[in-house]
């Protein structure tokens, strides 16, 4: 009963690999609102307030812009779009209103003493169902309000010098934020009832992985978080400690990269 308290605090099993050079890679799921609502700006620099702070929550929490960590499995509505207003299943109202459904987004945040791009950051997340269906592997292409991008200039973060970006493909010391995804369309009724009817009877779990590549194939470093089945909380316990220790403790890992 423990363990599963304890989940309850995670968003995701995280595994980090450092390397010599001192990479270090942050990578966990998070139900964020879809990518095309009003509300998805907000809750983007909420969550990468938390990537850079360490928080488990934050901005407001009565409304689809606010960010907070949690545990899986998550049911399909968690991970369902529609191109007309939809939350949860019915047609939204409310502070919801607006809204065009939920994702599952992989939020990640690597950190280099090695300058590197955003394409040399590679995103692979599976999903448990027969299909794969949320499955997606590729490189990032550039950086955007979602996902950014932090050239330390100096090697040193926050002395006043840094440049961010949120367009292009620049070198620089960190990116964080969030990739793109794969989700359910509630479009296809038909499609998307088979997709509910095995979420809820099965609890998808995911896992998803990033890594950050040199200017060709070979990892420099790569992290791995999954959402773990309930069947699996009593295996996974113990390194789920491990893993969300390291995550609220990024800042002491940056001590490679000293800040102001």
């Amino acid at each position: 009963m423990k363990k599963i308290k304890m989940l309850v605090l995670l968003t995701a099993l995280v595994v980090f690999t450092q390397t010599a050079s001192a990479q270090v890679i942050v990578d966990f799921f998070a139900v964020g609102p879809n990518t095309t609502s009003p509300s998805f700006p907000t809750w983007a620099n909420n969550l990468g307030v938390a990537l850079q702070t360490g928080a488990t929550t934050v901005g407001d929490q009565s409304s689809p812009t606010g960010f907070h960590m949690r545990s899986g499995p998550w049911l399909a509505k968690e991970f369902t779009v529609s191109t007309v207003h939809f939350w949860d299943d019915f047609v939204p109202t409310g502070l919801v209103a607006n809204e065009f459904g939920r994702r599952t987004l992989l939020a990640f945040d690597v950190v280099s003493p090695t300058k590197f791009t955003a394409s040399q950051i590679g995103i692979a997340v599976q999903s448990s169902d027969p299909a794969n269906s949320l499955g997606l592997n590729q490189r990032l292409t550039g950086f955007s309000a979602s996902r950014v991008g932090i050239d330390y200039v100096d090697g040193i973060k926050g002395n006043g010098n840094d440049i961010v970006y949120t367009s292009g493909d620049h070198l620089v010391n960190e990116a964080y934020g969030v990739p793109p995804s794969v989700a359910y369309s509630a479009n296809n009724p038909a499609g998307l009832q088979q997709v509910v009817d095995y979420a809820n009877a099965t609890h998808l779990f995911l896992t998803g992985t990033i890594t950050l590549f040199d200017n060709g194939q070979n990892i420099l470093a790569t992290s791995v978080a999954i959402v773990p089945e309930p069947k699996d909380i009593g295996l996974v316990g113990a390194l789920a400690l491990v893993g969300f220790a390291g995550w609220r403790h990024r800042q002491k890992l940056r001590k490679f990269l000293p800040t102001a």
